[in-house]
This record gives C-alpha cells, structure tokens and sequence, in this order.
C-alpha cells in the first residue's frame, strides 16, 4: 500500500486554489503584497491573504497563506513568486498540500480542547475568570465530600447547553425619615 504523499502523484493532495509562500522576509509588510507586490507582478489579488503569525507572542516569521478564485490564477502566482527575490530573500511557493484525515482531526481537536482550556483558564489565578468558573485544587475541600478528590471542576458559563440558576436577593433600604 502506497500511502506517501509525495510518491501517490495524486492531485486529489493538493488544493488547487490556495498557495504557501514561505521565506517572506520578516520586515515586508502584510500589505504591500496585495497593494504593491502582486500589481507590480502583473499577479490578480487573492480574495484572501494572510501572514501567519506566532500564536503566542503574535511574531511573524516569514509565512503567509493566499487563496484564489480559481486555479489558474493560483497557479500563475506559484510560477511568478516561487524563487522571486524579495529584500534578499528567495521566496518558496507552491500550491497548499491538504492535511491527510487523521492530522486535519488531530488539529481540529487540538483547537477544541485549547478553546476549551482558555474558556476555562482562571484570570490571575484568582478561581474565576470571564465567562467561566473553576474550582482548583485549593478549593476543593467540600467537594472531596462528593467525590472530586483534588480534581478541577470547571463550568463555563457562556456554554449555551449549561442554565445557572440566578438568584436575585433584595437590597435592604432603610425607609425615609420623617413619616
């Protein structure tokens, strides 16, 4: 069986209206490909261009994803781009490879479960944050009673799906003097 990418010769592996341009020197602007980079190139504008970018620190680093209307267009622009010096930096560009099934569900859970890990995160670990409720190790003393033995409980509260009762007590007012 013959499951290598590279040696199958399949186009049904790539997508054929989307492109990788890598090496982008760090300092050229996202812009200027759309507004001076691609005009000056006799290229059509993707309808979608973005750098990609660190998700920690938000840095760039040479990366960028474009998506064309059809494939010709896309395939123009990897045969004008690829190996086209930018600011001293020989770009690489080809057509984007689709995922294989197993790592496009990988990353779709791995997304899933960061969401879920940042909906529930408390903010300066204080126990609560916007949007959601946990209860760490340092606030489980009544419920080791019910069985969460040192575990975190957590609820978010932006979940559709959960209801939280909302108790509203009255405030005491004093009544006016003089009656």
């Amino acid at each position: 069986m013959d499951s290598d990418p590279q040696q199958s010769g399949s186009t049904d592996e790539i997508i054929e209206t989307a492109i990788v341009i890598k090496n982008i020197p760090f300092s050229y602007p996202e812009e200027d490909f759309l507004q001076k980079l691609f005009p000056h190139l006799g290229l059509v504008a993707p309808y979608a261009f973005n750098y990609h970018r660190n998700k920690v620190d938000g840095a760039f680093h040479g990366l960028a994803f474009a998506n064309f209307q059809n494939a010709s267009e896309a395939q123009k622009a990897v045969d004008v781009l690829n190996n086209y010096e930018l600011e001293h930096r020989r770009l690489r560009v080809e057509l984007k490879k689709k995922l294989p099934a197993e790592e496009e569900q990988r990353q779709r859970l791995a997304r899933q479960s960061r969401r879920q890990q940042i909906s529930t995160t408390p903010m300066g670990g204080s126990g609560t944050a916007f949007g959601a409720m946990t209860i760490g190790s340092g606030g489980t003393s009544g419920l080791q009673e019910l069985g969460f033995d040192g575990a975190t409980l957590s609820m978010d509260y932006l979940d559709p799906t959960i209801r939280p009762r909302i108790v509203y007590r009255p405030t005491l007012s004093t009544p006016p003097t003089g009656m």
